[in-house]
């Protein structure tokens, strides 16, 4: 009885599927993707802050309502359809929220988006906007804190108090229209990568944007008159790491000029390789030494490589410029070690101490949370201090330390070698020479007074110009790219453009 009910419960049902059935999905289909096209509005979208958004520089006010113009920002939405195809499942929008898709809203005959545009749709959009320009501040205000449910504008026309009125006055068109050149806005229908990640979505990931960064870049190349000038991704930091990979080219471009100069007035190739070991060494002494107390290593501390070979460089000029050329003994070393060490002291010490300080920092950018360990029995509780600091005083340190006892080791060992080559290098930067043992003390003796004056003045202009022209960044304190950096810009002009 039990295997007959089980065996009469299970309906068996055929596995196809009827062309009626296949049609209706299709037709369901081809409706929601064309429901989902239509960019209009009218109520506040939700989240459209946290949007990604991308700037774009136009020649003037009236090239925005040319045709071929909207129509090239138009033919954006099929150009980045395979980027935008990863963030499907994970973003409720489907349009891209520009300048034609707004004029198409806009627009009184019921547009589905802006690839039906005319030019009689453009001329009544523009004429709308002329109208409601005067209206901006009270249109803006009426609105800007208005999320749901949001009042008709009582103090601006009817026509110029739409949601989407607002949203192209506030977040698409910039606060000066007469400006040239002019900045527009748009809204891809993604969420930044941080609005992802902080609602646990990590499915967007950096390559994504990546992707779709570049993406715009080549649409940009392949038509000119989309000038890309600023992005909103939050992939920042996230992208800081590969750009800091290619920028240690510079880096190492920067060394090689360093040594080749060492070279060049030394003549002497062990030289030149001594003062690369004591550089080296210098580091690895102090990432040991650091990494007892972090296993952290901020992008940051690699600035501390390139103000190593600055001082380091100095250092062993110094040195070897000091060192007795001929009879060396413990005698000539003494009193050569006697000057040099305690200026290279002097110097090291007044770069190192500041680097020390900083790590009592509060300033966010140096700030690097270290795990306590223990370090000679003693347990220091590193907590809330600065890697950035301890590593460029350490590597300070060690670099000191190495210029007193390894450098002067070498030169003794190469005493006859050194003087042999270092003559001929004298000969070779005689001209050098000659300017400042001669010519600089016989120009600031014999002119001082006049020096003095000039100097005093020259130090005047430079305060007056300095307090007049200089000003700290008021948007984008924490700049890590150049300006012309997509990222960067719409940093730095974004607030200034359309707040």
């Amino acid at each position: 009885m039990a295997r007959s009910l089980q065996s009469g419960n299970r309906v068996t049902l055929p596995n196809r599927t009827s062309s009626a059935a296949r049609v209706k999905r299709s037709w369901a289909d081809q409706l929601l993707s064309t429901f989902g096209q239509v960019p209009c509005y009218e109520t506040p979208i939700p989240g459209m802050d946290y949007l990604t958004q991308f700037t774009v520089e136009a020649n003037s006010y009236e090239q925005l309502f040319e045709l071929n113009y909207l129509k090239m920002l138009c033919s954006l939405h099929d150009y980045l359809a395979d980027q935008l195809q990863p963030f499907s499942n994970i973003t409720p929008y489907r349009n891209i929220w520009s300048l034609p898709n707004y004029i198409s809203c806009l627009s009184p005959n019921l547009l589905a988006n802006c690839s039906f545009l005319t030019e009689d749709d453009i001329r009544y959009v523009h004429a709308i906007v002329d109208y409601c320009r005067p209206y901006r501040r009270q249109i803006v205000n009426c609105r800007r804190n208005c999320f749901v449910d949001c009042p008709r504008c009582s103090d601006v026309p009817e026509n110029c108090s739409s949601q989407m009125i607002f949203d192209f006055f506030y977040r698409i068109l910039p606060k000066n229209l007469n400006s040239q050149p002019i900045y527009i806005n748009g809204f891809l229908p993604i969420f930044t990568l941080s609005g992802y990640r902080s609602r646990g979505f990590y499915n967007a990931t950096v390559n994504h944007y990546i992707n779709l960064q570049n993406a715009l870049r080549n649409f940009s190349r392949q038509r000119r008159s989309f000038i890309l000038k600023g992005l909103s991704m939050d992939i920042k930091r996230d992208i800081l790491y590969d750009g800091a990979k290619r920028d240690s080219l510079l880096a190492c471009g920067a060394a090689f000029c360093v040594f080749f100069v060492v070279f060049l007035y030394s003549l002497n190739v062990l030289f030149c390789f001594t003062v690369a070991f004591m550089l080296l060494g210098s580091v690895l002494s102090a990432l040991a030494l650091y990494s007892l107390f972090t296993t952290t290593f901020p992008l940051l501390n690699l600035v501390v490589f390139v103000l190593l070979l600055a001082i380091g460089s100095d250092d062993a000029f110094v040195l070897l410029n000091s060192f007795p050329p001929t009879d060396v003994t413990p005698a000539t070393v003494h009193e050569c070690l006697s000057h040099t060490a305690s200026a290279m002291l002097l110097t090291s010490a007044s770069t190192a101490v500041p680097f020390f300080t900083n790590i009592l920092s509060s300033v966010v950018v140096f700030r690097q949370v270290l795990s306590s360990s223990e370090f000679f029995i003693v347990k220091f509780d590193f907590k809330r201090r600065r890697c950035f600091g301890l590593f460029a005083g350490l590597t300070l340190v060690f670099n000191y330390l190495l210029e007193i006892s390894f450098l002067p080791a070498v030169l003794i060992f190469q005493n006859r070698r050194m003087h042999r080559r270092c003559s001929s290098a004298w000969r070779l930067f005689r001209k050098l020479n000659y300017l400042m043992r001669d010519l600089l003390p016989f120009v600031i003796v014999s002119g001082r007074f006049i020096w003095l004056t000039s100097l005093a003045v020259i130090v005047a202009l430079a305060g007056f110009t300095c307090y007049t022209n200089l000003q700290f960044p008021e948007y984008n304190p924490l700049q890590l790219f150049v300006n012309s950096n997509e990222h960067e810009w719409y940093d730095n002009n974004a607030e200034r453009e359309f707040a």
